[in-house]
């Protein structure tokens, strides 16, 4: 069955080539040139901390939208690629995770994209991968109705909890965005607290 379906998607691709998502150029879902001409991000509000694109970029603001609200997957592969090439060029090394999305969450959007992106990074870099070693513990306000630094902080208080054994492991944490990066310092902590070795993130 999963063979029809690649094979009923490439038909698809030859009649129908993918238009890249900023430009409307045939060819790519991102094309290369709109991904360069991307603003980069240039600080990070904690050393641990690395995003590749601001999100003050319309293109990168207009697709990660895309990919949480409106099911656009596809736009997941071009922008996990950039990602890897990021972990790949910082000589990062470690099992990748992502932050968790409450269950309930999940099910008003219909799949999980951090869990998705993290399953792509994983067959690009060939690095270990879990989506379960993090829990959420609770369904909070989401930090982007929260109005000030020290409520986003407050919120993400308490959100996570370790499930897996990861005593002395290096985790690399992954998520879409993140602004002062209050929900994956929570998570590092726990990490941390568990037993992990070394914890970096990707945004």
């Amino acid at each position: 069955m999963w063979m029809m379906t690649s094979l009923f998607s490439q038909f698809l691709e030859t009649i129908y080539p993918p238009l890249c998502y900023g430009c409307k150029r045939e060819g790519s879902l991102l094309c290369p040139k709109c991904l360069n001409e991307a603003k980069k991000s240039v600080v990070s509000p904690h050393p641990f901390i690395i995003s590749y694109y601001s999100f003050k970029s319309p293109l990168i603001k207009r697709a990660v939208h895309a990919i949480k609200y409106f099911h656009r997957k596809d736009l997941l592969t071009p922008l996990g690629e950039k990602l890897a090439e990021e972990i790949t060029r910082q000589n990062l090394n470690g099992t990748l995770i992502p932050i968790p999305m409450h269950p309930f969450r999940q099910m008003i959007r219909g799949y999980n994209h951090g869990d998705e992106l993290v399953k792509i990074l994983a067959s690009i870099t060939s690095l270990p991968h879990t989506t379960t070693a993090l829990k959420r513990t609770s369904l909070l306000k989401q930090q982007v109705k929260t109005t000030s630094r020290k409520e986003r902080y407050k919120n993400q208080h308490n959100a996570f909890t370790v499930v897996e054994d990861v005593l002395e492991k290096n985790i690399i944490l992954i998520d879409d965005v993140t602004t002062t990066g209050a929900t994956l310092l929570e998570a590092r902590k726990v990490l941390l607290h568990a037993g992990a070795k070394n914890v970096w993130a990707v945004t």
